[in-house]
């Protein structure tokens, strides 16, 4: 298939966009491919980048063979349609997405979960014991929960833990060392006034001023 497209681009040096897409659709139907476009977190971009996108969309919708598949937080989306076009940004969509699928909200058990089976994956491969009590006790009580609202985020601070647990596991508090890279993760400038000021921090007692139950205590 790319053969193809370069041999056409090299007989000519001008061509209109429906010459283009009449020739991928021949590409597409002739070479038996079909193909899959995946775009994922396009509520993360600006709403011109979105609705730049979206141009870019219209115009490849029909293209033979060819499946689009778009992850996004809709209610982002049809903001960022209405502050830049001024339409009605659900009627928008509807007109270009055929088929939509909606994800439930994660609910806090489930996220709770799936915390819990990654940190004790996490901890097994690099042979560290796992204590449910223990890890409930920062999770709920120390508000480690607070930091994770989407699974987007659990694997953002997954990610992260991977590379950076398993070279000083042994070396400290596990669990301080958890909230600690929560904090780093999710609210950088917060991890770095506090990195600035550790020596305050400790000559202050602050960590010993939390009230801990034995469970944690005992780690």
């Amino acid at each position: 298939m790319l053969d193809g497209v370069e041999e056409y681009r090299k007989r000519v040096d001008v061509v209109s966009l429906e010459e283009v897409r009449s020739e991928a659709n021949t590409l597409l139907e002739n070479n038996g491919i079909r193909l899959y476009i995946l775009i994922d977190d396009l509520d993360r971009l600006t709403p011109t980048e979105i609705t730049t996108l979206f141009q870019i969309l219209k115009v490849n919708l029909n293209l033979s063979n060819t499946i689009f598949l778009m992850a996004y937080d809709k209610q982002v989306i049809i903001q960022a349609l209405e502050k830049e076009y001024g339409v009605n940004g659900e009627q928008y969509l509807e007109k270009i997405i055929q088929v939509d699928f909606h994800i439930p909200q994660i609910s806090e058990a489930q996220m709770e979960q799936l915390f819990f089976d990654r940190m004790r994956t996490l901890l097994s491969r690099i042979s560290c014991p796992f204590n449910a009590t223990a890890f409930r006790s920062v999770w709920k009580i120390h508000g480690l929960k607070e930091f994770f609202k989407s699974v987007r985020d659990l694997n953002r601070y997954f990610n992260n833990l991977i590379f950076s647990l398993p070279n000083i596991a042994w070396e400290v508090n596990q669990f301080d060392f958890l909230v600690l890279e929560a904090i780093k993760t999710f609210d950088a400038e917060t991890y770095h006034r506090m990195y600035s000021n550790i020596i305050e921090i400790n000559r202050k007692g602050i960590w010993e001023s939390i009230s801990l139950d034995k469970a944690f205590i005992s780690q």
